[in-house]
Formats: structure tokens, C-alpha cells, sequence
């Protein structure tokens, strides 16, 4: 019964197309609309004229599927549209887990992009860097003035420090270094980027961490540190 009358739909359908071949509408819709909306019909028709004769005397089992599949159909829309809050969850409970990471990324009632790190075992806020698309561990650190690599960090990310004058005297957070100054590409923290970013690379041995500073966190529009986590906006 639900292939005649999904053939007569269809040859229903046809008839119209042939007589609107001028490109008018059909039914008050355009000629694309009109025969997708016949396509689906058509499968409709197929499929529920299967379903039907499948369950044909097993009405309380169909009622039955049907319900398990309106919860599924609800499950996934409830999914999609929270979506984001669940990227959120997701995140933070990494960042609980494996501390130091970018616990969240993600962008404010303002449309301002904002990322929060959670403090590390070790009281300090260490995070993973792309600096010139290259993975970097940083300690962030508000009391240097400038992005400061170890040589191991800066060859990774693709700078040849064979070449660099180590002549300029710097204090940080693990004391004094003699460094060199550069220029790197991009540093990307979460879906923080920045480039052409003032740099220094110190010299062999003189840092066993590399330094997120001022010259990065400067350009942010504010930072703060609130329940043990670090909060950059953009």
C-alpha cells in the first residue's frame, strides 16, 4: 500500500513540475523547495508504511520504540544545543586532573576570548604554549618583562641559537641570565594568539624554564587570579 501511494506522489508530483516548466511557482513555493519537500514525503511514506506493517498487531511494542527514539532524538538536541557548556565541563576537569594545562577557552558575554589556567602543584601557574606553532611549557610569570626561552625551547621552535649574542643581563623569577633578544613569529596560548612578539632566548643552561612575560601578558586586556586560577582576557 506505501509503494502505490508513494508512486502516486511522485507521479503527482511530475505532472506539476512538467506543467510549472516555465519556472513559476508550485503551490506558492519555488520548484527546488517543492521537490524536496515531495522527496521527503516520499521516503516518509516508504519508511513509516514499513514501520507500520512491521508492528502490524504489536501496538504496544511500537508505542514502546517509539518512546525509546523520542528520548534518543531529545538526548541529541539536549547534547547539541549545551554543547559549549559541556566543552567547558570538559576542560575543567582536565584542568583538575593534569593541572597547568588551559582549563577553558572560551569567549564572554562581551565577545572578548578569555582562557583560565589552574595553579600547579607547585603553587605556580604552568601552562602549554605553541610559540611559532612549536609545544612550549611556560611558567607564567609577571615579574619579567619579556617572553624568555631556554635554548632547548627556542630550537624547537625553530630559531637557530648558534647564531645569538648572549650580552644582555636580565633578573627573573629563577634569578639572573644573560640573553639574547629575538623576535618570535606567534605565541598562542588557548585561542589567545599574539605576534611579532619581543623575546629573549637565554643562554645555554642559565633557565630550566622557559617565561611567559610581559611582552605576551602585556598585550592582553587584563589578567587575574581568582580561587587558584589565572584568568587572561583578551
Amino acid at each position: 500500500m506505501s509503494a502505490w501511494l508513494g508512486l502516486v506522489i511522485l507521479v503527482v508530483a511530475a505532472i506539476a513540475l512538467v506543467l510549472r516548466a516555465d519556472g513559476g511557482n508550485i503551490a506558492g513555493m519555488e520548484q527546488t523547495d517543492f521537490a524536496n519537500i515531495v522527496t521527503g514525503l516520499v521516503l516518509l511514506v516508504f519508511i513509516g508504511g514499513g514501520a507500520f506493517m512491521s508492528y502490524r498487531g504489536e501496538g504496544k511494542k511500537a508505542l514502546k520504540d517509539i518512546a525509546i527514539w523520542l528520548a534518543i532524538l531529545l538526548a541529541l538536541i539536549t547534547a547539541y544545543s549545551f554543547r559549549f557548556e559541556f566543552e567547558a565541563v570538559a576542560r575543567r576537569v582536565a584542568g583538575e586532573l593534569m593541572p597547568g594545562i588551559a582549563s577553558s577557552s572560551y569567549r564572554d558575554g562581551s565577545g572578548r576570548t578569555v582562557v583560565e589556567i589552574r595553579k600547579s602543584n607547585n603553587g605556580h601557574f604552568v601552562t602549554r604554549v605553541r610559540v611559532n606553532g612549536a609545544p612550549v611549557e611556560m611558567l607564567v610569570d609577571t615579574g619579567a618583562s619579556s617572553v624568555v626561552l631556554t635554548t632547548q625551547d627556542a630550537e624547537r621552535a625553530g630559531i637557530d641559537t648558534s647564531k645569538l649574542n648572549y650580552s644582555i643581563p636580565v633578573s627573573t623569577a629563577n634569578g639572573r641570565a644573560m640573553v639574547a633578544m629575538v623576535r618570535l613569529r606567534a605565541i598562542s596560548l588557548g585561542d589567545i594568539s599574539a605576534r611579532n612578539v619581543q623575546a629573549h632566548i637565554a643562554s645555554p643552561g642559565s633557565l630550566s624554564q622557559s617565561l611567559l612575560g610581559m611582552s605576551f601578558l602585556g598585550r592582553l586586556r587584563s589578567y587575574e587570579v581568582k580561587n587558584d586560577v589565572l584568568i587572561l582576557r583578551r
